[in-house]
């Protein structure tokens, strides 16, 4: 029998698990220690976006994936497909360039939007998003398959230097911009700023750990939702959940 067991964990170690090292920390996908990350990492940049099925953005080392937010303005005139201020959620091609979807589900099936048409001016990417007071927004996404995984998120805010910060809502949840009841089983917090915080000042948040055992794929968010005043906020952070079973 102990033949057996050495030549189980054997077996194992080969087919799947890989141990931790300098350059990689992450089982291969379906194996317990598998990883899954998305960001939505709070940068700017001026891009380019060719006229195409589908249309691609270029933007240098953008750091995004699979679960990322994006947004576009421009001085001029966007390709048509495309509106300013509007979500979008990345498809990534490499590292220096990427597609975008207009839902999660569309991000997830690969089911990327054609541009059309001319476009004018200087074209800006931002990933964040834009936050309305007292109302839930999703940030980024990560696409799970069966099986248990824990998540965890930072949920960032950063408000303008005139606006007036009440309260911060950040969790992780498989429902779409929809606050939960407290608690969240772990994938939440929740802050009441009494006076307020200063603007320009980035605001990031862990919101623990939570536990979650899906029985067929699964998009999970994080969303945030922030009480405030005066002027603007922008959310930002990442997801990321690692398999146990």
């Amino acid at each position: 029998r102990g033949v057996d067991v050495m030549t189980g964990l054997v077996q194992t170690l080969a087919i799947g698990q890989i141990p931790g090292s300098s350059t990689n920390d992450t089982a291969n996908a379906g194996r317990v220690g598998e990883i899954i990350t998305a960001v939505t990492n709070n940068t700017t940049a001026t891009v380019t976006i060719t006229i195409a099925t589908p249309g691609v953005v270029s933007w240098t080392a953008h750091g995004l994936g699979l679960g990322s937010a994006v947004v576009f303005t421009t001085t001029g005139a966007l390709p048509t497909g495309l509106t300013a201020g509007t979500t979008y959620w990345v498809i990534p091609v490499d590292a220096n360039n990427f597609q975008v979807a207009t839902t999660p589900a569309n991000a997830v099936s690969g089911t990327s939007i054609a541009t059309s048409g001319t476009q004018s001016g200087v074209q800006t990417g931002t990933s964040n998003i834009a936050l309305t007071t007292a109302t839930a927004a999703d940030i980024a996404f990560i696409s799970l398959t069966a099986g248990t995984w824990d998540v965890t998120a930072m949920a960032g805010f950063v408000p303008a230097g005139t606006t007036a910060v009440t309260s911060l809502i950040g969790w992780s949840s498989t429902t779409s911009a929809t606050l939960p009841t407290a608690p969240n089983t772990g994938g939440e917090f929740r802050t009441n700023l009494v006076g307020g915080v200063p603007g320009n000042v980035t605001l990031d948040y862990p919101t623990g750990v939570q536990r979650l055992n899906l029985a067929s794929p699964t998009v999970v968010y994080l969303s945030e939702r922030a009480g405030f005043s005066v002027s603007t906020m922008v959310g930002f952070g990442f997801i990321r959940a690692t398999r146990i079973r």
